[in-house]
C-alpha cells in the first residue's frame, strides 16, 4: 500500500531471480508495490521517480509521464538487443490504493539503458554505460519520445551506468561495480540554470564522496544528502559538500582521479525485513527533504499558499491541479537546490540586462510604479523566499522551528500575498503588498542570508545576528540599524534609477551596501534608507522574514497640513514576540535617540516595560480627524523624549554632563530640578513640560551618574590623572563625546 510515509522506491533481485520495485521508509514501513515478470533474457537496470509533472516542451505532446510515476529501464538480450523505458503508474479504486500499472513508454534496439534521472526541470535522462554516454529523452516532432546524445562520459572513469542530479542541476556520476572503493563524482557540463539545449560538452569532474564498497544507484535527498546502495540488502545516506568544486582541483586526462575522503563509516545505514532476500541494484528518492518535512507538518504546509489572479488563493496542495500554479512545485524544487547549494537563486531577473543600467538587474521588472511586477517574477520571488525558509528549517539554522507556530503567525510568514498579490483581473500583474513588506522589494535570499550571518565578506564580516531566541537576533539586528542606517533624501520613482540603479522600490540589497545619495548633503558613502521609514521598515521586515521570524508593517498615522486624509510613518511589528516600533525612524534618525549605548529593546513598545497591545492601540490607531492625529503625534514624541530622559541618550547627557555637571560646583546640594537646568530645557524642547522633565531628571539621576562612573573608569588609561574633580568630570565628558562623534561618522 501507498502511504505519505514511503520516502525511497528501490529496484532489486530477488532470491528466485523476480525483479521487484519495493516502497520504503526510514521507520520500517515497507512493501513490494511491484514485481515484473521473471525472463531469463530480461533484466532490469535503472528506477527514477517523478517527483513533478513534466515540462511541456511548447506545443508538442505532453511526455508519458507524470508525478508519482516510477520508471524503469529494462533490456533484452537477443539476436537484436531491445531496451525500453517501463513507466509503473499508481492505480486507485476510489481512495484505495490497488498497485501499479505497468505500461512501456519507450521501447529501441542497441545498448542497455543502466541508469535513469530526472533533473530538477523535470526533463528524463538515460544512460548507456557501454557507450559512454547519457542521453536525454524528448518528444519528437512525431509526438514519440527519442533519444538525444546530451554528454559524453570520461572513458577512463570505471562507470557503469548509475548517475544522477541534486537538487541544483548539478550531474553526479557513481565508480564502478565490484570497486573496493566506491565513489561519487561531481561534475561541472555548465553553469545556466535555465532549460536549453543539450549539451556534450564534458569541463571538469571530481570525487565527491567515497566508500569501502561499491556504489551502484543513488538518488539525492537534500543537496547535502544522496542515498546509495551497494548490491546487498540495505542502503545508505551519505553526506556530501554542496559547494564542492569541480573546477577546483579537477582531474583530468593527464591527472589521477581525486579520491574524496573515505567517510563511509558516517553514512547511515537503512534496512528492513522485505530487503533480507533482495540485492538492491538502484533508487529512488521519492519524497525529498523539504517535501518530507511539509509531508510531517501539515500546520506548516496548509500556511503555503498563492494567489494566482484576484479573489482565488490555492493552497500549496492545489498548485499541481491548477494550470496557473501547475509548474511552482517544480520550480520552488530547483530554488531550494541553488539556495542549499548556497548559490544566488535562479531568479529570472538575474540573467537579464536592465536597459535602464545597461547592467543586469537587481530586482524584476517594474511595470507600473512603484512596485507592481509581471507574474513570472513575483511566483520567482515568492518560490525564492519559500525555498528558503524551508532549507531553513530542514538545516536547523536558526534555533526555532516553523512548525511551533500557530496558524496565524504561519500565514504571515508563508501566504504568499504577503510578498505579492495580483493587481489586476487576468492575473499577469503583481504588486508588492505594502500593507505587509513595506516599501522594500525583496532581494535574492541567498545573498541576504550571507549578509545576516557575516558569512562572505562582499556583504558583510563579522558575527551573525542569529541569537539563541527570536527576540535576541531581533535586538542584534537592529542593533546594526542603529549603528548604520542614515535616512535617505526621499527619491522620486523616476530618480530611482539614478539613486540606486532600480526603477521602482529600493531592493534590499541596495541598502545593505554604501552607496552614495545624490539628494543628500552628505558626500560620503552610506547605508541608505531611500524612503526613509518606509524602506528601512521593508529592510527589517524582510531580513527578519528570512530567519523565520513572523513579520509586518505597523503605521504611525500623522495629518500632514493641507491633505484631506492622514498620512503615516513606516513601523516594523513582530507579533510572535510582541514588539514593534510604529517609526522605525526612532532607530537611527531621530537625534533625541541617536546613541550607540541605546539598547534596542528600549525603542520596542516605547520600553521593556511597557504594554506590547497598549503601544499599538495608543498610537497605531486611524485617527478621527487631523487635530487628533496632532496630538497623536505629540504624544508621539514626548514619548522618544521620555525614552531619551529613561536612558540618558548623548541629547540628555550634553546637557546633564557637558553643562550642568561639569560647570556646577562639587558637591551640589540644590535640588536635581535646579542643578540639571539645562539637561531640563533640553528635555522640554522635545515636547516635555519643565514639571515632567524635570521628575524625569530627579528619578534617573542616579543611573546617569554610574554611566559616567562606569565611562571613566572604563576609559581610565585615555584620561589625565592631574587636575580637580572638576577637570576630570570635563575631560572624561570630552572623551566621551568625542567618541559619540567618530560613532556618528562612521555610520
Amino acid at each position: 500500500m501507498l502511504t505519505p510515509a514511503h520516502r525511497v522506491a528501490v529496484l532489486g533481485v530477488g532470491s528466485k531471480g523476480s525483479t521487484h520495485v519495493i516502497l520504503l521508509s526510514p521507520d520500517g514501513d515497507s512493501s513490494i508495490a511491484h514485481t515484473f515478470k521473471k525472463s531469463t533474457r530480461t533484466s532490469y537496470g535503472g528506477i527514477a521517480y517523478a517527483l513533478f509533472d513534466p515540462v511541456t516542451p511548447g506545443d508538442r505532446e505532453e511526455m508519458p509521464w507524470q508525478r508519482g510515476d516510477i520508471l524503469v529501464s529494462r533490456s533484452t538480450a537477443s539476436d537484436r538487443p531491445q531496451r525500453a523505458i517501463l513507466r509503473l503508474r499508481p492505480n486507485y479504486r476510489g481512495r484505495r490504493f490497488v498497485g501499479y500499472d505497468e505500461q512501456v513508454i519507450y521501447a529501441g534496439v542497441g545498448a542497455a539503458i543502466q541508469g535513469l534521472a530526472f533533473d530538477p526541470h523535470g526533463r528524463l535522462y538515460a544512460a548507456q554505460a557501454d557507450s559512454k554516454r547519457i542521453y536525454r529523452l524528448q518528444m519528437s516532432s512525431l509526438g514519440k519520445l527519442e533519444e538525444i546524445a546530451w554528454m559524453a562520459t570520461p572513458p577512463r572513469l570505471p562507470w557503469k551506468g548509475d548517475f544522477g542530479f541534486s537538487p541544483d542541476g548539478m550531474l553526479f556520476l557513481s565508480s564502478g561495480e565490484g570497486d573496493a572503493t566506491g565513489q561519487v563524482y561531481k561534475f561541472s557540463v555548465g553553469g545556466d540554470p535555465r532549460p536549453g539545449p543539450a549539451s556534450i560538452q564534458l569541463i571538469t569532474y571530481r570525487a565527491a564522496y567515497s566508500a569501502r564498497s561499491e556504489i551502484r544507484g543513488f538518488s539525492f535527498f537534500d543537496n547535502d544528502s544522496l542515498l546509495f546502495t551497494d548490491a546487498r540488502d540495505a542502503y545508505y545516506r551519505s553526506k556530501v559538500d554542496p559547494a564542492l568544486d569541480p573546477t577546483s582541483q579537477p582531474a583530468g586526462p593527464s591527472q589521477p582521479v581525486l579520491a574524496g575522503p573515505v567517510i563511509a563509516s558516517l553514512a547511515l545505514r537503512y534496512s528492513d525485513p522485505t530487503l533480507e532476500k533482495i540485492s538492491v541494484t538502484d533508487i529512488a528518492v521519492m519524497r525529498t527533504a523539504w517535501q518530507s518535512y511539509l509531508e510531517q507538518h501539515r500546520t506548516v504546509r496548509a500556511a503555503i499558499s498563492w494567489s494566482p489572479e484576484q479573489g482565488r488563493s490555492l493552497h500549496y496542495a492545489q498548485w499541481t491541479g491548477d494550470a496557473k500554479t501547475a509548474s511552482m512545485e517544480r520550480r520552488l524544487h530547483r530554488m531550494y537546490g541553488w539556495i542549499a547549494a548556497g548559490e544566488s537563486a535562479p531568479l529570472a531577473y538575474r540573467w537579464q540586462t536592465d536597459p535602464l543600467t545597461g547592467s543586469a538587474r537587481i530586482g524584476p521588472e517594474i511595470v507600473q510604479a512603484w512596485g507592481t511586477i509581471g507574474k513570472h517574477d513575483a511566483e520567482d520571488g515568492y518560490l525564492a523566499f519559500l525555498a528558503h525558509c524551508l532549507w531553513m528549517q530542514v538545516h536547523n539554522k536558526v534555533p526555532w522551528n516553523l512548525h511551533d507556530y500557530s496558524a496565524a503567525h504561519l500565514e504571515l510568514l508563508l501566504d504568499g500575498a504577503n510578498l505579492f498579490r495580483p493587481s489586476n483581473a487576468t492575473g499577469d500583474r503583481f504588486s508588492l503588498n505594502e500593507d505587509v513588506v513595506v516599501n522594500a522589494m525583496p532581494s535574492d535570499p541567498a545573498l541576504c542570508f550571507a549578509f545576516l550571518t557575516g558569512s562572505d565578506s562582499a556583504w558583510r564580516s563579522g558575527p551573525s545576528f542569529i541569537q539563541p531566541t527570536r527576540r535576541e537576533t531581533i535586538f542584534s539586528f537592529t542593533r546594526w540599524v542603529m549603528d548604520h542606517l542614515a535616512h535617505g533624501s526621499n527619491p522620486s520613482a523616476s530618480q530611482g534609477v539614478t539613486y540606486y540603479g532600480y526603477n521602482g522600490y529600493p531592493p534590499v540589497e541596495t541598502m545593505l551596501r554604501r552607496m552614495i545619495d545624490p539628494g543628500s548633503s552628505i558626500g560620503d558613502p552610506r547605508y541608505w534608507t531611500w524612503q526613509g521609514c518606509h524602506t528601512s521598515a521593508g529592510l527589517m521586515i524582510h531580513l527578519m522574514r528570512l530567519l523565520l521570524i513572523p513579520a509586518g508593517r505597523t503605521k504611525l498615522y500623522d495629518w500632514w497640513a493641507g491633505q484631506p486624509e492622514p498620512g503615516y510613518h513606516g513601523g516594523v511589528d513582530f507579533p510572535t514576540e510582541q514588539l514593534a516600533c510604529l517609526h522605525t525612524d526612532e532607530f537611527y534618525a531621530m537625534p533625541v535617540l541617536m546613541d550607540p549605548y541605546l539598547p534596542p529593546e528600549e525603542i520596542y513598545n516605547g520600553g521593556p516595560d511597557e504594554s506590547y497591545s497598549g503601544y499599538l492601540t495608543q498610537f497605531g490607531s486611524m485617527p478621527a480627524d487631523a487635530q487628533a492625529a496632532g496630538a497623536n503625534m505629540t504624544a508621539f514624541l514626548k514619548q522618544e523624549a521620555i525614552i531619551a530622559a529613561r536612558n540618558g541618550t548623548n541629547r540628555v547627557m550634553k546637557a546633564f554632563w557637558g553643562q550642568d555637571l561639569a560647570n556646577n560646583p562639587i558637591p551640589d546640594n540644590r535640588p536635581c530640578e535646579q542643578k540639571y537646568w539645562n539637561a531640563a530645557l533640553e528635555l522640554t524642547s522635545f515636547g516635555l513640560t519643565t514639571t515632567e522633565a524635570a521628575q524625569l531628571l530627579c528619578d534617573n539621576e542616579q543611573k546617569y551618574l554610574d554611566f559616567i562612573a562606569n565611562f571613566r573608569a572604563e576609559h581610565a588609561a585615555e584620561l589625565p590623572t592631574g587636575g580637580d574633580e572638576q577637570q576630570h568630570l570635563q575631560a572624561a565628558f570630552s572623551l566621551y563625546q568625542q567618541l559619540h562623534d567618530a560613532w556618528m561618522a562612521a555610520r
